[in-house]
C-alpha cells in the first residue's frame, strides 16, 4: 500500500509537470503576452460570447497528452531501472520508488516554475504583498477637475481596432511586415495626428503597461486613465455584479453630464468581460451588441452567428445607420466601435477579403484597414463630419503570438505598440517632440481633441497628449511604470475597484 502511494504520488507530480510545461510551450506559441492579472480578471467576470469550444479542445488535448506522457515516462523508468538492476543482479525496487518520486518532483518544480516565471508569478506575488503610492502621488481624480467644452460641443466617434498593432507595417513606417498590411491606416497617421514630430514616416503609437494588455482593461485604461487591476481575493467583480469600478470616473461619466447621447456598436456578446456593465455605470451607453442586432432582426436570419456574433461588415454598416440617426438628434453624441475581424488566432475571413498574402490572417488584417477607410472615406462625406473628432486606436497588441514571431523583421527587444491617429481634432499637434505615451493618456487626450480645456492636463494617470505636460511613460519609463502598477495600492482597491470612499 505504501508503495502504491508512492507511485500515485509521483504519477501525478509528473502529470502536473507535463501539464505545466505543455501549457507554457503553448502560451509561447499562441498567447505570449499572457499574465496572471489577466487570468486572475477572467476568473472574475462572465465570459460569455467566447468561443469556448476551441479552448476546450485545447485543454483535453493538453490532459491526454499529459497523462499519455507521465505513463510512457513511468514505464520507462521502471524497465530501465528493472533492467539495470537484473544486470547487477541486485534488488533495489523501494530505491526504485524512491527515486521515481524524487525524479518526479524535481521535474514539476522546474517546468511548474518556468510556467510561473513566464507568467510574471513572482512580480504578481511581489505586488501583491508590496505597496505602491503612485494613486496617492499622481493620480488626478477626474470628477474633480472642471472640464469645460466649447459651446458648440464636437461629437465623437472612437473606433477600438482589434489587435491593431504597428508591427503590421513595413520597416519604412516602424513595423517588422514584409508589406506594409495597413496602407490606408498609415496614411491616415502621417496625415492626421499621432504625436510624432517631423516628417518621419516611422509612425507613433501607444505602449501598453501592466494591466492593459487585454480588450477590457484597454478600454477602462483609455476611458477612465487607470489600470485594470484585480486582487484575486475580495472584488466587486463577481456572478451577478451590478456595477464595474464604481469609483472610476470616465469620459463616459463626463459626456453624460454634458449632455451627451452614448452608444457602442459591437458585433460579439456585449455582456463578455463585463463590458455592458462598465459602460451603463460610466454614461448609460445603448448597447448594439450581436443579441441586440438579432433581436432587430438586423442580420441575414435569425440564427446567423459568425466568428464572435456578427463580423465587421455588419458593424461598419450598423454604425452607418445608427450615425444617420444620432445625427437627426438634437444632442452632441459619441458612437464606440469595437472590430473584432482580426482577433487571435488567424482573424476572421469574411466576403469582403482578398486572398493576397500565404497565411489568413494577413488577409484579414489588410480587409481591415480597406474596411476601415471605406468607414473613413464614408465618414468625410456627412454633413455631421465637420463637427466630429475621430480616434483610431488598437485596443492591444495581437495575442496572435506565433503570427508576430514569424514576421521577419521580429526581435524580442522590438517594442510593440498599438495603432493610434486622432482626425478632425479641434486643436493641432504643435510641440516639436515626439510622445510618449500609454493607452491611459487616451482619456485626457480624446477630451481636448473634442476641444474640452483640462486643468492640469492630467486626467486619472493620463496625461494630455497635445499638452508639455509629460507623461508617466516619459517620466518613469516603461519598466518603473509597470513595476509601481503592478504593486498592491489601498487607494485602487477602495475608491477606484470598490467605490468605498471619495476621499
Amino acid at each position: 500500500m505504501k508503495k502504491r502511494k508512492k507511485v500515485i504520488a509521483g504519477f501525478l507530480m509528473l502529470y502536473m509537470a507535463f501539464v505545466s510545461l505543455l501549457t507554457y510551450l503553448w502560451l509561447m506559441k499562441n498567447l505570449p503576452q499572457m499574465d496572471l492579472p489577466t487570468i486572475v480578471f477572467w476568473m472574475k467576470v462572465p465570459l460569455e460570447g467566447t468561443e469556448w469550444g476551441g479552448y476546450l479542445g485545447i485543454i483535453l488535448l493538453d490532459t491526454v497528452a499529459a497523462l499519455s506522457l507521465a505513463g510512457v515516462v513511468t514505464g520507462l523508468f521502471y524497465v530501465i531501472w528493472n533492467h539495470a538492476a537484473k544486470k547487477r543482479q541486485t534488488e533495489k525496487k523501494a530505491n526504485a520508488d524512491k527515486w521515481y518520486v524524487g525524479g518526479a518532483a524535481v521535474l514539476f518544480l522546474i517546468c511548474f516554475g518556468i510556467l510561473l516565471i513566464h507568467m510574471d508569478m513572482v512580480q504578481y506575488v511581489y505586488g501583491q504583498l508590496v505597496k505602491t503610492k503612485i494613486y496617492e502621488e499622481k493620480y488626478v481624480d477626474p470628477e474633480k477637475v472642471a472640464v469645460t467644452f466649447p459651446e458648440k460641443k464636437r461629437n465623437l466617434i472612437y473606433i477600438y481596432l482589434e489587435s491593431m498593432e504597428l508591427s503590421f507595417t513595413d520597416k519604412e513606417h516602424g513595423g517588422i511586415s514584409a508589406d506594409n498590411l495597413l496602407p490606408g491606416l498609415t496614411e491616415l497617421s502621417l496625415t492626421e495626428t499621432d504625436f510624432a514630430y517631423g516628417n518621419d514616416t516611422v509612425l507613433n503609437g501607444v505602449v501598453s503597461t501592466t494591466a492593459t494588455t487585454w480588450t477590457m482593461a484597454s478600454l477602462v485604461a483609455q476611458t477612465s486613465g487607470i489600470p485594470l487591476s484585480i486582487p484575486i481575493g475580495r472584488n466587486a467583480m463577481g456572478k451577478g455584479y451590478t456595477t464595474f469600478l464604481p469609483g472610476a470616473y470616465s469620459i463616459g461619466n463626463i459626456l453624460e453630464k454634458e449632455g451627451y447621447k452614448q452608444m457602442m456598436v459591437i458585433g460579439s456578446d456585449g455582456h463578455f468581460s463585463g463590458t455592458d456593465v462598465y459602460l451603463a455605470s460610466h454614461g448609460g451607453y445603448e448597447i448594439l451588441d450581436y443579441y441586440a442586432a438579432r433581436d432587430q432582426k438586423r442580420l441575414p436570419s435569425e440564427d446567423y452567428y459568425v466568428w464572435w456574433g456578427y463580423e465587421d461588415l455588419y458593424l461598419f454598416q450598423f454604425a452607418k445607420e445608427e450615425l444617420t440617426k444620432l445625427a437627426e438628434g438634437d444632442r452632441p453624441f459619441a458612437l464606440t466601435l469595437m472590430t473584432m475581424d482580426t482577433h487571435r488566432t488567424g482573424g476572421y475571413a469574411c466576403k469582403l477579403c482578398k486572398h493576397t498574402y500565404d497565411d489568413q490572417y494577413s488577409d484579414v488584417i489588410a480587409c481591415s484597414d480597406r474596411q476601415v477607410m471605406e468607414f473613413i472615406g464614408w465618414l468625410k462625406e456627412q454633413d455631421f463630419y465637420e463637427n466630429t473628432t475621430v480616434v483610431l486606436v488598437g485596443d492591444h497588441p495581437t495575442m496572435d503570438g506565433e503570427y508576430v514571431q514569424k514576421l521577419p523583421g521580429y526581435r524580442e527587444e522590438y517594442q510593440r505598440r498599438q495603432y493610434l491617429a486622432i482626425l478632425n481634432g479641434a486643436v493641432s499637434y504643435t510641440l516639436e517632440k515626439t510622445r510618449k505615451m500609454t493607452p491611459m493618456d487616451l482619456f485626457p487626450t480624446t477630451l481636448a481633441a473634442m476641444g474640452a480645456t483640462i486643468p492640469g492636463d492630467r486626467l486619472g494617470l493620463g496625461t494630455n497628449l497635445y499638452s508639455e505636460t509629460p507623461t508617466l511613460l516619459e517620466e518613469m519609463g516603461l519598466e518603473k511604470l509597470n513595476k509601481e502598477l503592478s504593486k498592491n495600492s489601498a487607494f485602487y482597491d477602495h475608491k477606484l475597484l470598490y467605490g468605498e470612499s471619495k476621499e
